[in-house]
């Protein structure tokens, strides 16, 4: 279990949905067990609620800035990994080489098949003689 002494502390969501079930518990039995309050039992209270909401809010904020820094972190990561891959513009050459199968593709389905196989096979037949 995370410490829940001080805010911000690293805490899962798994922990946080725990203390807040212990927290509507104690207040559920809180309610039962007062049946006359007395104004500073409701102040203490209060306080208690307030330091509870600021503890949580910390946590929150916490978890906030290491998503963003995950997040920062995979992008980084993938636009190094494509400029290793593909030098410099690297997003520039994809765009080319899919405009290039695009051309390619509409060029393959407007050309002869039968009279471009009838050429290539005896070529490569040829070849796998040898």
């Amino acid at each position: 279990m995370a410490d829940r002494s001080r805010p911000g502390a690293q805490a899962s969501e798994e922990d946080l949905q725990t203390h807040m079930a212990e927290m509507e518990a104690e207040a559920m039995a809180d309610d039962f067990i007062r049946d006359n309050p007395d104004e500073e039992a409701l102040e203490a209270d209060l306080q208690n609620l307030q330091y509870e909401l600021e503890v949580l809010r910390a946590r929150l904020a916490v978890i906030k800035e290491q998503a963003g820094t995950v997040v920062r972190a995979n992008l980084e990561w993938a636009d190094r990994s494509a400029h290793d891959q593909l030098g410099d513009y690297p997003w520039l050459k994809l765009a080319g080489a899919m405009a290039g199968t695009f051309v390619f593709g509409r060029m393959l389905r407007n050309a002869p098949v039968a009279a471009i196989l009838a050429a290539v096979v005896p070529l490569v037949l040829s070849k796998a003689e040898k």
